[in-house]
């Protein structure tokens, strides 16, 4: 086994890793390849899930994990894509704001669990769900909000069959969308939102008043999604009609378990949900050919025109572990992912973050071209 780079033995000590983690995982790359018949000296997609190797996963602000950008460089010229449930905005802000990439030509996005992806400046949903569906399920969301008195904020997701909302997130202690780059500095007010809604709504003694008809539902997510996203407001239900007002105060006392009970309430059963622990959940139409590698795939094919070609990613949960022939993955050590990993029997490279990931492939590439 070639010893690594020098280059790549002084990045592993300025950003904290050693070499021998990474010699190992270049080692046992190269030999999962060897196993499953890969070829990594062209053609391979370099997948990231964000929330876990890349930034903390209890907090909105997206800060890299330290050492995580400069790791990621290593792959200079490597096709990579996020594979993320995070909306195509916030990952475009992350990488060319958090992380300080300016050449995006070799990075592409899949967003929100796998429902749309971008490739050369094309935003595609590969399988949408009808509007009669979005709009029942974001009934029954608001009502059900409403019931609990609860504050949420809307994800500004562009696809109709996956969605998110935060629940009681905006501090520091919690989901922090105080400090996510769409709500930080921005006054928003009740009026403001109340203007954007148009007929059908009325705003009384500081809130806004309507009943929950299919063209009210549609109106209000429209604009919480779109021209409010992650702007928090608090719900309630008089009667028929319901409320909702800008609060800026978490209900401190409500937890992880409740917003995972509350969710499976009030979610109907054809959408799965997917819990947090930045307080926000995740949930896709289950009836819907979607997941993070289902629309890798269709972008690595866009990519390579069809030529063979290899996926590799790296997460914390299940759902970022792949499971095609033509893939290797990279849990993190001690995540569900790992752990799934091993339950299920998948070859597998433990990594500590997006940082050693990157490098362990970038090696693993560079010894497969010959280098």
């Amino acid at each position: 086994m070639r010893k690594l780079s020098e280059d790549m033995i002084m990045l592993a000590n300025e950003i904290g890793l050693t070499e021998e983690l990474i010699q190992k995982g270049v080692e046992q790359t190269l030999r999962i390849a060897k196993e499953k018949e890969l070829d990594l000296s062209e053609n391979v997609l370099v997948g990231f899930d964000m929330n876990g190797p890349m930034t903390a996963t209890w907090d909105a602000s997206l800060r890299p994990r330290p050492g995580v950008p400069k790791g990621v460089l290593t792959l200079h010229g490597i096709p990579k894509t996020i594979l993320s449930g995070w909306d195509i905005t916030t990952i475009e802000n992350f990488l060319y704001k958090k992380m300080g990439f300016e050449d995006m030509n070799n990075f592409f996005i899949v967003g929100e669990l796998g429902a749309v992806y971008k490739h050369k400046g094309e935003t595609i949903e590969p399988n949408p769900v009808p509007e009669e569906d979005v709009i029942k399920l974001w009934h029954n969301i608001f009502e059900g909000v409403a019931e609990e008195n609860l504050k949420i904020a809307v994800q500004g997701n562009i696809s109709s069959s996956v969605g998110d909302i935060y629940m009681e997130a905006e501090s520091p202690s919690r989901g922090n969308l105080q400090d996510h780059f769409l709500v930080k500095n921005k006054d928003v007010w009740t009026r403001d939102i109340y203007n954007s809604l148009g007929d059908g709504f009325e705003y009384k003694d500081g809130k806004i008043e309507f009943k929950p008809t299919d063209e009210n539902v549609k109106k209000l997510y429209e604009v919480l999604s779109r021209k409010y996203t992650l702007q928090s407001v608090r719900f309630e239900k008089k009667g028929e009609k319901l409320y909702l007002w800008r609060d800026k105060n978490d209900k401190e006392d409500f937890n992880l378990k409740e917003m995972e009970k509350i969710a499976r309430k009030i979610i109907p059963d054809e959408w799965e949900i997917d819990p947090n622990n930045d307080y926000c959940v995740d949930f896709k139409r289950k009836s819907i050919e979607i997941d993070k590698e289902y629309t890798a795939n269709l972008l690595a094919k866009k990519i390579f025109q069809e030529k063979d070609y290899v996926i590799t990613n790296v997460g914390d949960k299940p759902g970022d572990i792949l499971r095609g022939e033509n893939t290797i993955n990279y849990p993190q050590f001690g995540t569900k992912a790992q752990v799934y990993c091993e339950k299920e029997g998948i070859p597998h490279i433990p990594v500590v973050h997006a940082g050693d990931y990157s490098m362990i492939l970038a090696e693993a590439i560079r010894i497969s071209k010959g280098g």
